[in-house]
């Protein structure tokens, strides 16, 4: 399946959480494997990340996480799990305190999430809808404008976590995933590469990495047009 009519932003890093090393040689590898199947191929720039993240946030948790004890009642809950449950019921005036607290560690960008999220009453829910719609509405006339029919990105910022890793602050490294759920578009993440020696913790050598490919609303096909080309690449090397 050939891609010659496709324009293709390409987004190595967001600016938000840096991508491991091998992450970003994906991204850079597929987009060269994407312009030699006849794509026009062209680094474009992410949304504002932070503000999605805290508009993401704030309407993922405005029910003070009603949505997911439903969901786990009943069910043993992985400790980490109920940590982030635990967040998401706090109390709104007891935020800037913990946000400090985030701060003083150096933690930023987990204290901007942990004072977006939150309970919220109805009022304040609608107007983060609004802002929101706003926000994804700008960023998508900003791929229509520029005629991008697919981005490519990183899944995530780190390769896979080894069991019973992972923390709250892993939330940070999933923005690149976190933007896409915000807009609402049709994504697919496909295995490109592994984690080549020397890339980091020696423990992730040989670990698979995959590229993110999200298009416009309805567009399925286009993704996995690209994720076909980009699997066919994989497959290619492999058996050479």
């Amino acid at each position: 399946m050939q891609v010659e009519k496709l324009r293709v932003g390409v987004v190595s890093d967001d600016g938000y959480a840096s991508p491991h090393p091998a992450i970003g040689r994906a991204v850079d590898e597929a987009a060269a494997a994407l312009a030699s199947a006849g794509a026009e191929v062209e680094k474009i720039e992410p949304p504002d990340v932070s503000e999605g993240m805290s508009l993401y946030f704030g309407l993922l948790g405005a029910d003070g996480a009603a949505g997911f004890r439903r969901l786990v009642r009943g069910s043993k809950v992985d400790p980490r799990v109920a940590s982030i449950l635990r967040l998401g019921g706090t109390a709104r005036w007891l935020r800037p305190a913990m946000a400090t607290g985030l701060r003083s560690q150096g933690k930023q960008q987990l204290a901007d999430l942990v004072l977006a999220a939150g309970p919220r009453k109805a009022d304040e829910y609608w107007q983060l809808t609004y802002q929101a719609k706003q926000f994804v509405t700008r960023y998508l006339n900003t791929l229509a404008e520029r005629r991008i029919d697919a981005v490519i990105c990183p899944p995530h910022a780190t390769p896979a976590f080894g069991h019973g890793e992972g923390t709250p602050d892993s939330l940070i490294d999933a923005s690149y995933a976190f933007i896409f759920n915000l807009l609402g578009t049709p994504c697919g993440v496909v295995p490109t590469t592994t984690v080549s020696p020397g890339e980091g913790d020696p423990s992730q050598a040989g670990l698979p990495v995959g590229v993110q490919v999200a298009a416009g609303y309805w567009r399925e096909d286009v993704v996995l047009r690209v994720m076909q080309v980009l699997e066919q690449q994989r497959v290619n090397a492999l058996t050479r």
